[in-house]
């Protein structure tokens, strides 16, 4: 037997303007990004287009016009076969424990570059993004500095 993820959506979805004035297929699209099985800490996803039709119900048309709607009030982004959820934290709450937050930097890591560089420049997180990269290297700056500040202070003694 599998183990089922689970989201808990916030009722205070239906209550946003932006949201109430969506279609109803734009509506429904936006809630099966936010529960489907692609979907996890970073909101951004591979974009299996055909097989979100399947599992959906759109043809390719609604498909579109809800992406369209979704991109019109800033709530997903496609580009070049993924798709980025921008705050999905604020509709799916997730603990912001160690062990969350090492789950989301693995995530980050496996984004490719150009896809992570697009959707934070076109919609940056509220805190931005850091490519595990360039926390690689701030961490080694920050290593090599300490370690040099050991040596100096290490010389000074001797």
């Amino acid at each position: 037997m599998t183990t089922m993820k689970s989201r808990i959506v916030k009722i205070s979805l239906w209550y946003e303007d932006d949201f109430t004035e969506l279609s109803r297929d734009a509506k429904f699209l936006f809630l099966y990004l936010l529960t489907c099985p692609f979907i996890e800490l970073t909101g951004i996803f591979r974009f299996p287009k055909r097989h979100v039709m399947l599992e959906a119900g759109f043809n390719d048309n609604e498909l579109q016009s809800g992406l369209d709607e979704l991109e019109k009030i800033n709530k997903a982004f496609v580009y070049k076969g993924w798709i980025y959820i921008p705050k999905t934290d604020k509709h799916n709450k997730y603990s912001v424990g160690t062990k969350t937050k090492i789950g989301f930097y693995r995530e980050l890591a496996d984004i490719p570059k150009n896809i992570l560089e697009y959707f934070n420049k076109r919609y940056p997180y509220d805190t931005p993004m850091i490519l595990p990269e360039d926390r690689r290297h701030k961490t080694e700056d920050r290593s090599s500095k300490a370690e040099n500040i050991i040596k100096d202070d290490l010389n000074e003694f001797l």
